[in-house]
């Protein structure tokens, strides 16, 4: 679960229900998770609104998911988009038991060896606020972005699993004899300007 949508649960029949949660963000909702009866939350490896406790989750009443942009819960709307920012403390904080092996945006799960928290897996690089930064190697990213300082030089040969392949930094980008962009249907774009902030 991700975003906007919350689990109502009932008992039903008069039994009882247990609700498994892994890898799931609840989040801008004014009511996440309504309960009637006898219904157990097993909470893990989560970020839920206002929740503390359980396996490996994030603190609800402190972290916030840092989505890309999120609606509000009052707008009834499939809109919004729910992909993590860079700054997101749900990368890399989930678990890759019992996980699908590919996202909504059917990219592959736990991108950097361990899955992110939410439906989608961030598939970019931390930026970085030294004052430069020499790429080198083979990067299977589609962006690399540069901190609020920063210059790219770069001969990395860059694979990118899908879309663009962009370079980001504010003061100056260098690609070196080496350099080398490649990926059916991708293309590669320098930019240097503004680099994304992480505000909700």
């Amino acid at each position: 679960a991700n975003g906007n949508y919350g689990i109502n649960s009932s008992t039903g029949f008069g039994g009882s229900i247990t609700n498994n949660l892994s890898n799931t963000i609840l989040f801008y909702n004014n009511n996440y998770i309504l309960s009637n009866g006898a219904v157990t939350n097993l909470i893990s490896n989560s970020l839920v609104q206002s929740v503390t406790g359980g396996l490996n989750n994030l603190n609800g009443t402190i972290v916030v998911p840092h989505f890309r942009n999120p609606v509000l819960f009052s707008v009834v709307t499939d809109g919004g988009d729910y992909r993590l920012k860079w700054c997101s403390l749900a990368i890399n904080a989930g678990t890759n038991t019992g996980i699908s092996p590919l996202d909504l945006d059917l990219k592959r799960r736990n991108f950097e060896n361990i899955a992110d928290i939410g439906a989608y897996e961030f598939l970019g690089n931390m930026p970085s606020q030294v004052n430069n930064s020499t790429i080198t190697g083979t990067i299977d990213s589609p962006t690399y972005t540069g901190g609020a300082i920063q210059t790219i030089t770069s001969d990395a040969k860059i694979q990118a699993p899908g879309g663009a392949i962009d370079f980001k930094a504010p003061n100056s980008i260098t690609l070196n004899p080496g350099f080398e962009a490649r990926g059916v249907g991708n293309y590669f774009q320098a930019q240097i300007g503004a680099n994304e902030t992480c505000v909700n």
